[in-house]
């Protein structure tokens, strides 16, 4: 049986896309994205979607970025906004300020200081 990871490769190799507004997905509930965050493969599955190029919400984009915060996965923090995994912890600050993403920094960054190099 394929297994989630091989489907959605298969489908965006063969140029699928996704978008929200396409989709009829009005609530964040609905957003494929929150969808696979769900699932236990979320921190595969999340970069593999974004590889596609999907064109999200920005109020499904900040209600994934809050479900991700609160489970204090950094991790799918970075995959929801497109970001590499090895980032230093200042990068990633950056990176998410640039993105507008509203946080605690703070506890974002103790978060960092534990994974991430400096």
């Amino acid at each position: 049986m394929p297994q989630s990871t091989d489907v959605l490769s298969c489908m965006f190799s063969m140029g699928a896309t996704h978008s929200c507004d396409e989709a009829g997905e009005t609530s964040a509930d609905e957003c494929a994205v929150m969808k696979l965050l769900e699932m236990h493969d979320a921190d595969t599955l999340v970069p593999l979607f974004y590889a596609a190029g999907p064109k999200l919400k920005d109020e499904h984009l900040d209600a994934c970025s809050e479900n991700v915060l609160r489970r204090g996965n950094l991790g799918l923090l970075l995959a929801v906004y497109g970001l590499p995994h090895d980032l230093t912890a200042g990068k990633v600050v950056a990176a998410l300020l640039e993105k507008r993403v509203v946080v605690d920094l703070l506890k974002v960054c103790a978060s960092l200081i534990l994974v991430l190099p400096i």
